[in-house]
């Protein structure tokens, strides 16, 4: 049962609520969903491990910015790292792209399997029997 869901006691007809579902319950029915975008979804995760590490990559770009070229008083070097931050808020632009786009993806396919599923089973019910 869905946690939450009432029921009466037969002792005092007070409401009584029904144990949550556990969560290996909740991945047990939901798993087979997943079996069509298998792919799509480990190249979500790849792109949410890998977005951080461009975060501290631009981070790191800007400190070695700020030592090497305007502590340590190198203009030369000024080019070559504007360059590498630039090319760090590039990737990571488009890290993040790909990242939203591939999850609306995967979602929006899991959610149209689930629909297709819930309307089958909602067909093949009698219309006595739906109260």
């Amino acid at each position: 049962m869905i946690a939450g869901a009432l029921e009466a006691c037969p002792e005092n007809d007070t409401p009584r609520l029904e144990p949550a579902m556990d969560i290996r319950d909740l991945f047990k029915r939901f798993l087979p969903y997943l079996s069509g975008v298998k792919r799509s979804a480990l190249a979500c995760l790849a792109l949410v491990i890998i977005a951080p590490l461009i975060a501290t990559a631009l981070l790191w770009s800007f400190k070695l910015l700020i030592d090497e070229v305007l502590i340590a008083g190198r203009a030369d070097l000024l080019l070559v790292f504007i360059s590498i931050y630039a090319a760090t808020v590039a990737a990571k632009i488009l890290v993040e792209y790909a990242t939203q786009v591939l999850e609306a993806n995967t979602v929006e396919r899991i959610v149209l399997a689930l629909r297709g599923d819930l309307y089958a089973h909602v067909l093949s019910l009698s219309p006595g029997s739906l109260g």
